[in-house]
Formats: C-alpha cells, structure tokens, sequence
C-alpha cells in the first residue's frame, strides 16, 4: 500500500503550486488549503480536539484557508469528521478518493 507521504513530494509538473507541511504554514494565509491526516494517535488527539472543542495547535492550519479547506482522512476517521461538521453547521462535501494499492 502507498505511503500517504509519497503523495506530498514535489512533482516537476507541479511546480507552480505552492506547498507546506503544517509547521512551515504557521503565520501563513492561503487561497486554498488541503490537509492530509494520517492514521495514528496523533491523528486521535486532533479529531478529539475538534470533537470536545478543545485548543490543539494542527488545528489551526485550517484557519489558514481563505476560501476552499480540503480535508484528507483515512476511511474510518470519515463517520467522526462528518459528525463534528454536521453538528457545527459547517457546509462541507464528502468525497471519496480512495487510493488503491499499486
């Protein structure tokens, strides 16, 4: 199976896009944002953070998005994300992206 990372490495037909690991966005403003979470326990202190609406610093990447926030996670972390937006009225569209493995 594809290692998440892979996909954040540059590619010469992308080189006009702009990109940054969450601790280089700090500070930063962008049109568009797209955070790619990972599974681990890491992971479980963000969604438990935006569940109890607690501060956690990688929270506040998504504050970095002037108009579009995609977020990428891991299928069994969709049904906990969905439910914090439904219940925070955020207007949200759920995509499934599936990466099959090579």
């Amino acid at each position: 199976m594809p290692k998440w990372s892979q996909f954040l490495r540059p590619r010469a037909d992308l080189a006009t896009i702009a990109w940054a690991m969450i601790h280089e966005a700090k500070g930063s403003e962008y049109g568009a944002v797209c955070v790619v979470v990972p599974p681990g326990e890491y992971t479980e202190q963000l969604i438990a953070a935006w569940e109890n609406r607690t501060e956690f610093e990688p929270k506040r990447v998504m504050t970095r998005a002037e108009k579009i926030l995609a977020i990428a996670v891991p299928a069994q972390l969709v049904a906990r994300l969905s439910g914090i937006l439904q219940t925070n009225r955020v207007p949200f569209e759920l995509h499934d992206l599936s990466i099959e493995p090579a």
